[in-house]
């Protein structure tokens, strides 16, 4: 599923033009067109009439008041029709304010933090995917589970997430594993496949859905699962093209795909990232976790992928060897909430060892509870019933 972003930014001078421009072209499925006042073939006032982009990036010249009134409405005419982001030099707090109770998603002050205006980009790019997965009857959801370190569990939640998914809610649901080298995913469920997804990642010419079909391997539930060689294969070859080709086809014909991701960091990891909403970054209660969790939400803002698209799951939480407090993960990893999975390594490794889902093995217990709870909040999401707007950077820093 191939989303762009289709942005008009309207700005004082080449040098403002030129970082809007630079910066943006780091996030895959964004499309600029960039005005300066000079122009004389193109006129501001065709926003909306003849030309209708997906975000729209106005550079006002202070607080004059002819500008903010054109603001207000253009907003007002064209309200949900496409999103208004806007940077200054010299703006008061007034003026900010009374932009935002217009509807502009997001003002940003000069010198812009590259950051927060990726962050602001990224979050528009995810909510029009959301609009046309909406759109597609719900098809398409791509969940990703990372691992904040090593042996965290991420691909023991993301196995029974994706088999709840196709047994409680009756959905058509694709489980990827990526980690190309030590994948899992087919051992935890018994399967003995004969195809993985390393032969569609290095023949991406031929991936299509019938393709991607082809290549999984059906689970006794009903849960396709595309495996990985388990072997050490090369992944140095890896297009992240292919990887974005992979998740697109098999988004087109499954309702629910998951992910299971790799522990390692290269551009087609970040291709990946880029293309899930949520990604469930699984992390424990001690600190070499924290340390290395925080590493990758920096890296991942570094490299255009939404801070608002990324969940945090504490796994084993409630264990008697936490280090670290829950209001601890909050405060140092910046999120409000987190979803846990309860400490129950006997099920758990009883799970793994008879290659059975959690759910056959202790159906009342507190750990297949926490992923159901999970398996739920994921179909909440992408079926867009229940699920609140993601609120921009200033809005979010004046709603206190």
């Amino acid at each position: 599923m191939s989303t762009t972003l289709k942005t008009i930014g309207v700005f004082l001078n080449g040098e403002t033009k030129d970082f809007f421009t630079e910066t943006l072209a780091t996030i895959d499925g964004v499309e600029l067109t960039s005005h300066l006042p000079s122009e004389t073939d193109w006129h501001v006032e065709d926003v909306g009439t003849k030309e209708l982009p997906d975000l729209f990036i106005y550079e006002i010249d202070g607080s004059k008041e002819e500008e903010i009134k054109f603001l207000e409405q253009l907003v007002r005419e064209n309200e949900g029709k496409f999103s208004v982001m806007v940077t200054y030099q010299d703006g008061d707090i007034s003026t900010i304010r009374r932009l935002m109770r217009a509807g502009i998603k997001d003002v940003l002050p000069q010198p812009v933090v590259r950051a927060e205006l990726i962050q602001s980009v990224t979050v528009a790019l995810s909510e029009k995917r959301k609009k046309i997965k909406s759109a597609l009857g719900g098809k398409g959801g791509v969940t990703a589970f990372v691992n904040a370190k090593g042996g965290t569990g991420a691909t023991t939640i993301a196995v029974n997430v994706a088999h709840t998914l196709a047994t409680k809610h009756k959905a058509e649901v694709a489980l990827i594993d990526l980690d190309i080298q030590f994948g899992s995913v087919a051992l935890q469920l018994d399967l003995h496949p004969s195809s993985n997804v390393l032969e569609a990642l290095l023949q991406p010419e031929r991936i299509d859905p019938v393709f991607i079909k082809a290549l999984m391997t059906r689970h006794s539930s009903g849960l396709d699962v595309l495996a990985s060689p388990a072997d050490l294969s090369p992944i140095v070859k890896i297009d992240p093209n292919a990887v974005r080709r992979v998740l697109s086809a098999t988004a087109e014909i499954y309702d629910y795909v998951v992910v299971d991701m790799p522990r390692v960091y290269t551009d087609w990891i970040v291709a990946a990232l880029k293309f899930a909403d949520p990604i469930m970054l699984v992390v424990e209660n001690n600190l070499p976790t924290v340390r290395d969790a925080k590493l990758l939400l920096d890296r991942m803002s570094h490299d255009g992928i939404s801070f608002a698209n990324i969940e945090l799951i504490n796994n084993r939480a409630m264990s008697k060897q936490a280090s670290v407090t829950i209001e601890g993960l909050k405060e140092t990893l910046g999120k409000e909430k987190i979803r846990r999975v309860r400490n129950d390594y006997k099920t758990a490794n009883h799970a793994q060892d008879t290659g059975k889902p959690v759910h056959e093995v202790a159906a009342s217990s507190d750990l297949s509870k926490d992923i159901a709870a999970i398996a739920a909040y994921i179909v909440e999401q992408h079926q867009g019933g229940k699920t609140k707007a993601k609120k921009g950077i200033f809005s979010r820093l004046f709603s206190h």
